[in-house]
């Protein structure tokens, strides 16, 4: 098991790292991925924590991960950029589609249900965590926080 998880990348170099070490551990390292963080307002998903520009065919693309000062006071969970890295990077594993119909918008949501579910598993698994790890704590019961 590795350290201990941190919420938020300290520096440009960390986030760099952290890209190479998952791009190994998911078999991307033959993609050129580059990855930054960046304000709300410099995304094409500004409520998103994350989101990948993906060019199949190219084997290339862009994450951009919301700044941390950029995301909701409210949040009922965590959303740790490492986490949000992989969720991304998960993205690069699975070809989607526009939404034409309602089958399709359907399949959408539920495989990015299924990514989302993979990058916290591989994250929990990462840092030895139970899923209870990502509930913020303004949303943990009373008697968890004592």
């Amino acid at each position: 098991m590795s350290h201990a998880p941190k919420l938020v990348f300290d520096s440009e170099k960390e986030l760099l790292e952290c890209l190479e070490e998952w791009k190994r551990l998911l078999g991307l390292s033959d993609w050129q991925i580059a990855a930054r963080i960046c304000p709300k307002e410099d995304m094409n998903l500004p409520e998103c924590a994350g989101e990948s520009e993906v060019q199949f065919v190219n084997m290339c693309g862009l994450i951009s991960i919301r700044r941390a000062e950029d995301l909701p006071p409210d949040m009922i969970l965590k959303q740790p950029m490492e986490q949000v890295l992989i969720h991304e990077l998960l993205h690069f594993k699975f070809i989607t589609f526009n939404e034409k119909s309602r089958e399709e918008a359907v399949f959408e949501i539920a495989q990015h249900q299924l990514i989302e579910t993979l990058a916290k598993a591989l994250f929990m698994a990462k840092y030895g965590l139970t899923p209870t790890w990502f509930i913020a704590e303004s949303h943990k019961f009373k008697e968890e926080r004592s």
